[in-house]
C-alpha cells in the first residue's frame, strides 16, 4: 500500500482511496496511431529529408502521449474525514496534489454517466471521473459527510 500520509493535514485520517479506472481504448488508440506512423514511413521516405523528420517527430510525440496515458492510470482521489483530495501521478511512486474539496461543504451527491460521481459544493459541480466501484464510493462519501 502506498504511503499517502504526507498529503494529510493535522488530525486528518484517511478513510478511503478512490482508484481511477482509465479507459483502455485511449491506450489502444494511441498504440494504433503509433503503428500507422510506421506504415507512413514509405511515402515519407520519398518526400525526402523533411518527410523523414516529420515522421520521426510524429513517432516521438505519440510515444510521449502513450507514456503519459500509462502514467495517468495511477491517479487517485483520497477521501479523508475532512476533504476529498485529488492526486495526479508524476510517476509510479510520486504524486502531486491537484486540488481538494471540503467534505462539510458537499450539498448533494449524484451519479453521472457510467463511472462518474457529481458533487454539488457551494453551487458548483465537481466531478470524480472514472471511479471503480462507484456505488461503494458514494456510500463512503455519504458516511463521512453526513448527507
Amino acid at each position: 500500500m502506498n504511503n499517502f500520509s504526507k498529503f494529510l493535514n493535522n488530525k486528518e485520517e484517511l478513510k478511503y482511496v478512490i482508484r481511477i479506472n482509465n479507459q483502455a481504448y485511449k491506450v489502444y488508440f494511441i498504440f494504433i496511431l503509433l503503428i500507422l506512423a510506421f506504415f507512413m514511413l514509405f511515402p515519407m521516405w520519398h518526400a525526402g529529408r523533411q518527410g523523414i523528420w516529420l515522421w520521426l517527430t510524429l513517432v516521438i510525440v505519440l510515444i510521449f502521449v502513450l507514456a503519459r496515458q500509462l502514467i495517468s492510470k495511477n491517479n487517485v482521489y483520497l477521501l479523508t474525514n475532512r476533504r476529498i483530495l485529488f492526486l495526479k501521478a508524476i510517476n509510479k511512486q510520486n504524486w502531486k496534489p491537484e486540488g481538494s474539496v471540503s467534505v462539510k461543504n458537499i450539498r448533494e451527491i449524484s451519479t453521472h454517466g457510467l463511472n462518474n460521481i457529481c458533487l454539488l459544493v457551494n453551487e458548483r459541480k465537481f466531478y470524480i471521473t472514472g471511479t471503480k466501484n462507484r456505488d461503494q464510493v458514494i456510500d463512503k462519501i455519504k458516511a463521512v459527510s453526513d448527507i
